[in-house]
C-alpha cells in the first residue's frame, strides 16, 4: 500500500501454466469496494448449498415433495434385483468360517 494505490497478489485460474498469480494494483477506494461486495449486510447469513437436493435433507424433501405433488416414488425392477443380490452376498460373508472349510 502506498499513498495512491493498493497492491496485491491474485490468481487467474483461467490460465493453465504455473503463471497464475498476477499483482493487481487499485486505488484505495476502489480496493474497499470490491472488498466490501464480500461482506454481508447485518443479519444476513451465507447459504452455500441449498434447495430440495441438498445432502443434509435430500431423501426428506424429495419423499415430501413427492407426497405434496402426489406423485408414487420410483421404484425400478433393476433396482429390485440389484437389491436382492446384495442380500444374497451378505447372508453368505456371515456364516461361520468353521462351516466354509468342513468338507
Amino acid at each position: 500500500m502506498d499513498e495512491r494505490t493498493v497492491s496485491f497478489h491474485w490468481r487467474n485460474y483461467r490460465v493453465k501454466t504455473q503463471q497464475r498469480q498476477r499483482i493487481m494494483q487499485l486505488s484505495h477506494d476502489e480496493f474497499i469496494r470490491r472488498f466490501l461486495l464480500h461482506v454481508l449486510p447485518t443479519a444476513f447469513h451465507r447459504i452455500r448449498h441449498y434447495g430440495l437436493v441438498t445432502n443434509a435433507g435430500r431423501k426428506r424433501n424429495l419423499q415430501k415433495a413427492r407426497l405434496l405433488l402426489h406423485v408414487p416414488e420410483p421404484t425400478l425392477p433393476e433396482q429390485k434385483a440389484v437389491a436382492g443380490k446384495r442380500k444374497r452376498k451378505i447372508t453368505t460373508r456371515q456364516q461361520p468360517i468353521d462351516e466354509l472349510n468342513s468338507p
